[in-house]
């Protein structure tokens, strides 16, 4: 019916082009496990049927006659895979789109491998990929059905110069892959999203919010992958607006964002790499501060990606986001892709933060340091002033008066190494060091070091923060000054590597992430009772 109609219009207006896609038995799903198919109700087909008998969700697999002239007795069929049939698409409007301005075109392919499958086959195949036999039981034919179903694809061979790659045991290795780490498919009982937009049309920025039997509750959005709510025993610990428009506000402190494409400070607003000058957007005075006028918190990131697995007695929620930042943006070179990963069980929120510098991207080199901008306030009040902090270390990096750093390591003016008061007479923002040694790009699997823990008499709740980064910054948020909020109404634990380690040769090592390189960290907010 849909080709008759489309033919219909090519035939009234010869200008349209319309591609006909025809394909047999799509199966598998992304290799990557983290696209697949979530069927609604009991599946209609025979590997998502096949994979919930393997994850006990349907009790045997139904096969539809075994009496065919086959080698097996089942019925043939072309199984496709999923990976390969998107090629096949994006070939076909690649084929559209070389047409000459104004040519129409109405054209069918058949996009499959050829090559017929019994379902014995697939069964087998899958057990295989599973790593066991599965029940089933044979039923009679089912109406309709037919011997053979097999594409002669040699049209979009030859024409779109597409062809199918992958096999039937691939197909069944990822979709095994997709259901071992989503057993119930995108359903998560305990997540909810809603539009977080003025625009309530407008999808791209929404509100993911996870809730546990503990009452812990954690709110994320997209714009800027920020951290925009966390309520531990019914009190609020994260500074955040309700109004998404407050967000966007240049009186916004960066309140719970992701920090890129370099977090803190680089000295007179430029560096050098690999002989080239750069030159980035001074938005502080005559320095550039979390990566220029427009950082990653002013961007909306794709996603999320959001799963949900047990660890042991815990279920825990993992969200991923992603930015693709080109080449030349805010000044800084490279194409990078950023991806946020969040991991929330019922009293801790984990951040990993990763900056993949594209094998594809025009610059040799770039320069990453990736952090979280969350203000914390356990008190219960307005106010941080009272917060009880205690430190790993007291030595932070000495600056001058533009808060850049001179290089040398010194103790700050209170030892915080001890149980200290925070609050107007006691405030900090200086870069804390845990490891003078620096780092190299990739810390994600150094140690998750606890780095400060805080709290307050008012409630009986604990903060502890860590990092794998070598140093942290301690900003007790004396500078807040937005509608709702004054100056301490929250305090910032930003994993971080040194500031303007791009502009100190002893430091660069930490920050540069050559053509192919991965720059990674992790860092973790944990609230337990006092």
């Amino acid at each position: 019916m849909i080709e008759q109609i489309l033919k219909d219009i090519h035939t009234a207006d010869n200008q349209w082009r319309s591609a006909i896609l025809r394909y047999f038995n799509p199966i598998g799903a992304h290799p990557s496990g983290l696209l697949g198919e979530d069927p609604l109700g009991i599946p209609n087909n025979l590997l998502p049927y096949l994979a919930q008998v393997a994850i006990g969700r349907r009790d045997k697999l139904s096969i539809f006659g075994n009496d065919y002239d086959s080698h097996d007795g089942t019925p043939i069929r072309d199984y496709i895979h999923v990976v390969d049939l998107a090629k096949g698409h994006i070939s076909a409007l690649n084929y559209l789109n070389k047409l000459e301005t104004g040519e129409g075109l109405f054209r069918e392919w058949n996009l499959g491998t050829g090559k017929g499958s019994t379902v014995f086959d697939v069964y087998h195949a899958f057990c295989k990929a599973v790593g066991r036999e599965l029940p089933y039981e044979v039923a009679g034919r089912r109406g309709g059905d037919v011997l053979n179903l097999t594409a002669n694809a040699t049209r979009a061979n030859t024409e779109l110069k597409w062809e199918a790659t992958l096999s039937v045991e691939d197909a069944c290795k990822d979709l095994w892959k997709w259901t071992t780490e989503n057993p119930f498919g995108f359903n998560i009982d305990n997540y909810k999203w809603q539009v977080f937009n003025d625009d309530k049309s407008d999808y791209s920025n929404r509100l993911h919010t996870v809730s546990f039997a503990n009452g812990f509750k954690v709110s994320l959005a997209n714009r800027g992958a920020l951290l925009q709510s966390v309520v531990k025993n019914g009190t609020s610990v994260v500074c955040g607006f309700q109004d998404p428009s407050r967000y966007i506000e240049k009186s916004n402190p960066f309140f719970g964002t992701t920090v890129g494409r370099v977090a803190n400070r680089i000295g007179g607003a430029k560096f050098e790499l690999n002989g080239n000058t750069y030159q980035l957007a001074a938005n502080e005075g005559a320095n550039t501060l979390h990566g220029g006028f427009h950082g990653y918190d002013k961007q909306t990131f794709f996603g999320p990606v959001a799963k949900q697995e047990k660890n042991g007695d815990k279920v825990v929620n993992t969200f991923l986001f992603k930015y693709e930042d080109k080449d030349g943006n805010n000044g800084f070179p490279g194409d990078v892709e950023c991806v946020i990963k969040y991991t929330v069980d019922d009293e801790s929120v984990g951040i990993e933060f990763i900056g993949s510098h594209l094998e594809t991207s025009p610059a040799e080199a770039t320069v990453i340091n990736l952090t979280n901008h969350s203000y914390f306030n356990i008190s219960g009040t307005d106010s941080t002033d009272g917060t009880v902090v205690k430190a790993i270390t007291n030595t932070q990096l000495e600056v001058d008066d533009s808060l850049l750093p001179t290089g040398k390591f010194v103790p700050t003016h209170t030892d915080i190494t001890k149980p200290t008061k925070i609050g107007p007479d006691c405030a900090f923002d200086y870069c804390f060091v845990v490891n003078e040694a620096g780092s190299g790009i990739d810390t994600r699997s150094d140690e998750l070091k606890p780095v400060l823990e805080a709290t307050h008499p008012n409630t009986n709740i604990k903060l502890v923060a860590a990092t794998t980064d070598p140093a942290f910054q301690l900003y007790t948020g004396t500078g807040i000054d937005t509608p709702g909020f004054k100056p301490r109404s929250g305090f910032c634990v930003e994993n971080s590597r040194f500031v303007n380690a791009i502009n100190v040769p002893e430091w660069r090592k930490q920050v540069i992430v050559k053509r192919g390189e991965t720059y990674g960290s992790k860092a973790k907010y944990t609230f337990v009772d006092a």
